[in-house]
């Protein structure tokens, strides 16, 4: 049994459930995942209802059974009065339970607002120009060339665009600051390190300089 408010787009249901209506919930989702609760002493799925609430909790199938009627409960909805829709997933809130009077929760969920659709026949639309300049093609090539580069390594002095390993240590006051050991470098011309790209342009390998 339950009891519609609506509230704009907001639609309330308070849902009364039986102690009997419950308990066929329950029943159900035991049914259905029972083989999910080995117990020992029975074989799997063959463990009954009252053992697995023993041993796992009187609560363990009340997540399941809860969804399963408030599923149950919306579609019963939708079915007498489709505009009702859901377009949010439904709250539950547990109202009040006891063995008397069995359990009232409320359900609340935004629904599918009512809309017309307007008239879409017979616009202009103006499709952007996706012409491709010869630049870009380039730039997106040597983009590519780039971030799939490998490393090969030459005996000959170092040039403008190679790749160097530089075992750096670098002092201030004559203490060793902290710092990485070995770099790789790429000496661009738009290297910001201009004195470190300067001194090292022409070098062979594995000399050893000092800057200052």
């Amino acid at each position: 049994m339950y009891t519609i408010k609506i509230d704009k787009s907001k639609v309330e249901l308070d849902v009364q459930i039986s102690n009997e209506e419950w308990d066929k919930a329950v029943d159900f989702v035991y049914q259905h995942s029972k083989n999910d609760y080995p117990v020992e002493g029975f074989r799997k799925g063959k463990a009954p209802r009252r053992v697995i609430e023993k041993n796992y909790g009187e609560n363990v199938f009340f997540t399941d059974a809860l969804n399963f009627f408030i599923d149950n409960t919306i579609t019963e909805v939708m079915r007498q009065t489709p505009e009702y829709e859901p377009a949010t997933m439904p709250n539950v809130e547990l109202l009040s339970s006891n063995k008397d009077d069995g359990m009232k929760v409320r359900v609340t969920y935004e629904m599918v607002p009512d809309f017309k659709i307007c008239k879409y026949t017979g616009l202009t639309i103006k499709v952007p120009d996706t012409k491709v300049e010869d630049e870009e093609v380039e730039h997106a090539i040597e983009h590519l060339l780039h971030e799939n580069s490998t490393y090969e390594e030459v005996d000959r002095p170092i040039q403008n665009n190679d790749s160097a390993v530089i075992d750096f240590v670098g002092f201030l006051n004559g203490v060793e600051f902290d710092g990485g050991k070995i770099i790789l470098l790429k000496l661009a011309l738009t290297l910001s390190l201009t004195l470190l790209r300067s001194n090292l342009l022409g070098i062979q390998r594995a000399k050893q300089l000092m800057l200052m």
